[in-house]
């Protein structure tokens, strides 16, 4: 649907990813790259990784037609483990391990997501409510957006533009990271 292929919804596989190789090759006539990103992979059934699998058949004699790219928790490592998916380990041409954010990097992260979103004030998120959110968040990217947004939904709630470490801990507890670990 994404790419403006129209295939009837009784079409089988065959069809489908006839269609799609058609709608590829003409990318392709015009140098256009299709990139296909997977995210929450590892929520994915093993035979619909192997299905995404035999998408990176389609290709030209010298070229793929498309690049695959998967996101995932680690549990996709596992997955990734099964000897029915070795094909598809196969074809990994690159892995990555985001390895958690230290306070720094979490500080210059919120930073830089609120300036993208338009924020021009001074620093909301100052060095100890860093260092509180990296405790609680242990350095996970999806933690520490919770963590932030509902940080600042606690302070616009009370119509404040100041942030309280207070604010961290009531979004830590209503997330259920209140377990802070030791960093």
């Amino acid at each position: 649907q994404e790419m403006g292929i129209r295939v009837r919804t009784s079409a089988d596989k065959l069809a489908v990813m006839r269609s799609l190789h058609k709608a590829l090759l003409k990318r392709h006539m015009r140098n256009r790259q299709v990139v296909v990103l997977v995210e929450e992979a590892q929520g994915m059934l093993l035979e619909t990784l192997e299905e995404i699998r035999l998408l990176s058949n389609l290709e030209t004699c010298d070229h793929k037609l498309m690049q695959i790219v998967l996101f995932g928790q680690p549990e996709l490592d596992t997955k990734l483990a099964a000897p029915c998916i070795r094909q598809l380990r196969e074809r990994i041409t690159y892995s990555f391990y985001l390895t958690p954010l230290k306070q720094a990097d979490i500080q210059a992260y919120l930073d830089f997501r609120l300036r993208a979103v338009g924020y021009t004030g001074p620093e909301l998120f100052d060095v100890p409510l860093v260092q509180l959110i990296e405790r609680y968040s242990q350095g996970l990217v999806r933690r520490i957006n919770i963590i932030a947004d509902k940080t600042l939904l606690a302070a616009f709630t009370q119509d404040r533009h100041r942030l309280l470490l207070e604010d961290v801990h009531q979004a830590a507890r209503d997330s259920q990271f209140d377990r802070p670990t030791v960093v």
